[in-house]
């Protein structure tokens, strides 16, 4: 039986759980290890600012002079790998099928005439666009290319004609287009993937560590001493226990936004504080979560089992991978579920747009408030579960 007459030794119970923390593996391992593991992997997925040299086909059917410098001014960019053949589409199709080319581009017969003639062209280009973003990128490149080329050729047509170069530009319309960038196109979607990426493993291991940390007690079967250090009061029990793991896991989230703002070079006075009061509100949610079910089915196997079901399939969910907007009913109750998912929006808002402190506290305050609403099933749960270890009472 725990001898709690001690009262609450919190210097003791605290160096206790720091031991735990450095003396047992898997503790360890997801308190330290794998966050600079998950870091050090995931910064390697956009560690290059644009795609290069990707294998590309270009059908010359036309073979004159026009479609020849079409073909290379293609292959100026640093994009595209740019290869010419004449062996018609079923060759290219081929290639494409083969995965030696990523797609392929048909210069038709007549494509020099209809440049002279200022008539209207079309250069069918095929894409693989099982790969979304490189397709889109292999699609703005071409139709970039190809403008250019046919601005070039209908100006040498006027030039032909009498006109001084001058006189020909300024015959030719070109497509403008206007467009506001709110920062380098690589940084920010650099920093979004990495930054959701960082926050989805984040969540993982708080409902990990904080499952573990409660779990070991039961597997070691030293809830009494745990007890006893905290005197037999639930509140510094919960506390001596979550405290230094949950210091440690917010340690990591705040490096987590250093990094994102570093990598777009933003000041961290006006964003940083907003990122640490979201997270700490998330990182509370998923901590009582965890709590509750750990301490609902005492047996830390099962309980890892329904943290697997309920955190890895979150990244499917929040919508980075798929828009929100496409997803049915069932999809949306469960993304609501998902703090993370609140959690990453607000980062992308704050970050890139300079969200604000109090639109942050609103989206977050449901989260905060169903965290309040499971403390008191966790203390009444960890009372009847220290009840029946030692047969003492525990005040709350």
């Amino acid at each position: 039986m725990a001898d709690t007459r001690a009262g609450w030794q919190p210097g003791r119970l605290l160096r206790r759980e720091g031991r735990r923390m450095l003396t047992q593996p898997g503790y360890a391992f997801l308190l330290f290890l794998a966050p600079l593991l998950a870091w050090g992997l995931l910064n390697g997925i956009v560690a290059e600012p644009q795609v290069r040299a990707v294998p590309f086909q270009v059908v010359d059917l036309d073979r004159t002079p026009a479609s020849r410098d079409l073909a290379y001014r293609l292959g100026t960019s640093s994009t595209l790998d740019v290869r010419v053949q004449h062996q018609g589409t079923d060759a290219a199709l081929a290639a494409v099928r083969e995965s030696s080319a990523f797609g392929y581009l048909v210069i038709e017969h007549g494509f020099s005439e209809q440049l002279a003639y200022g008539l209207p062209q079309t250069v069918p280009a095929y894409v693989n666009q099982q790969s979304y973003m490189m397709g889109t990128l292999l699609g703005n490149e071409l139709v970039r290319f190809i403008i250019e080329r046919s601005l070039r050729e209908t100006a040498a047509l006027f030039m032909t004609q009498g006109e001084l170069k001058e006189q020909a530009q300024a015959r030719v319309v070109p497509i403008q287009t206007q467009r506001a960038v709110f920062g380098n196109q690589w940084l920010n979607y650099r920093s979004f993937l990495l930054g959701a990426l960082q926050l989805h493993v984040w969540h993982v291991l708080v409902v990990l560590v904080t499952m573990v940390s409660v779990g070991h007690e039961f597997r070691d079967d030293s809830v009494n001493d745990w007890s006893r250090l905290s005197g037999g009061r639930l509140v510094p029990a919960l506390l001596g226990k979550l405290l230094l793991p949950g210091v440690v896991l917010f340690s990591w989230v705040l490096l987590a936004h250093i990094h994102t703002l570093d990598a777009l070079s933003l000041p961290w006075t006006d964003r940083l504080g907003t990122l640490a009061v979201v997270s700490l509100v998330v990182q509370l949610f998923y901590q009582a979560v965890a709590l509750v079910v750990i301490l609902l089915i005492r047996n830390l196997r099962r309980a890892l089992s329904l943290a697997a079901v309920y955190t890895l399939p979150a990244f499917a969910f929040i919508g980075v991978t798929f828009p929100v907007a496409a997803m049915n009913p069932l999809a949306r109750f469960w993304q609501e579920l998902l703090p993370v998912g609140t959690l990453v929006r607000l980062q992308d808002s704050i970050v890139h747009m300079g969200g604000l402190l109090d639109t942050a506290i609103t989206a977050v305050a449901p989260i905060f408030w169903v965290t309040l609403a499971l403390l008191p099933p966790a203390l009444w749960m960890l009372h009847s579960t220290l009840n029946q270890t030692d047969g003492e009472p525990h005040t709350p």
